[in-house]
C-alpha cells in the first residue's frame, strides 16, 4: 500500500466523439499499471455527464467552468467531425480548452483520423471545416496529437500520462505531494460515483492489469 496524489483529468469533446468512455478505461489502466510508491500519482476522470447535476441557478457552461474545469489538473480534448455547440462564436469544447490554457494548465488535444462517410461529410461539412481550422490554429500554438481508433489513442494517452506524471513529480515541492483542493477549497476523498471533482491523496494498492479489450465502433 502507498499514498498517491490524485490528479483530476477533465474530458472535453463534442458529442460525436466515440472515445469519451474509453478515456476513463485508459486512466484506470495507467493507475493500475504505472502508479507506485515511486511514481505516486493517480488520475481520475472528470466529465460533465458524471459531475454536473440539474440546477437552474447557474448556466450549464458556467457550472462546468467553475465546478469542474477550475478544479481539474489537466484536460484531454478529443475531436472528430463536430466542432461543438456554439458559445459566443466558438464551440463549448474550444472554450473549455481556452479556459485551461488561460491559467497555463496542460491540454492534450487529439484529432481523430477515422474515415468519414460521404453522407456525414455532406451533413457536417461546416463543422468539419471548423475542426480543421481549429487544428491549424492549435498546431501553430503547441503540439497536438492524432489517432485512428481506440488502440492507437490508448497507446498515445498512456505515453502522455507518463509525461504528465513525470512533470508533476519533478515540479512539486521536495517535502512531498500536497493534496489539491475541491472547488470549495476543502480536500475531498475520491469516489467512484458521480460527485464534485475530488482532488486529494489516496491509499492505492500496488496491482497490475491487462490492457482492456478494444471494441471500436464504425459510423454508419
Amino acid at each position: 500500500m502507498f499514498n498517491a496524489e490524485i490528479l483530476p483529468i477533465f474530458i472535453a469533446s463534442p458529442g460525436d466523439v466515440l472515445e469519451r468512455e474509453f478515456v476513463r478505461v485508459v486512466l484506470a489502466e495507467w493507475n493500475a499499471r504505472k502508479s507506485s510508491q515511486q511514481n505516486n500519482v493517480a488520475f481520475i476522470p472528470i466529465a460533465w455527464e458524471t459531475h454536473v447535476f440539474p440546477d437552474l441557478r447557474t448556466p450549464g457552461q458556467v457550472a462546468i467552468d467553475q465546478r469542474l474545469i477550475d478544479a481539474s489538473y489537466a484536460c484531454i480534448a478529443l475531436f472528430w467531425m463536430k466542432y461543438g455547440g456554439a458559445m459566443d462564436g466558438t464551440s463549448g469544447t474550444e472554450h473549455e480548452i481556452d479556459r485551461f490554457r488561460a491559467v497555463n494548465k496542460r491540454v492534450m488535444a487529439y484529432f481523430c483520423k477515422r474515415k468519414i462517410s460521404v453522407g456525414d461529410a455532406l451533413h457536417y461539412g461546416d463543422d468539419i471545416r471548423q475542426v480543421d481550422d481549429l487544428r491549424t490554429r492549435l498546431q501553430g500554438q503547441g503540439i497536438i496529437g492524432t489517432y485512428t481508433g481506440r488502440p492507437d489513442l490508448g497507446t498515445k494517452l498512456l505515453g502522455a500520462l507518463d509525461d504528465v506524471a513525470r512533470e508533476h513529480i519533478a515540479n512539486r515541492s521536495p517535502a512531498g505531494a500536497t493534496a489539491a483542493s475541491s472547488p470549495t477549497g476543502t480536500p475531498t476523498t475520491p469516489r467512484t460515483s458521480p460527485s464534485a471533482p475530488p482532488a486529494t491523496t489516496a491509499t492505492t494498492p500496488a496491482t497490475t492489469t491487462t490492457t482492456p479489450a478494444d471494441h471500436p465502433r464504425t459510423p454508419t
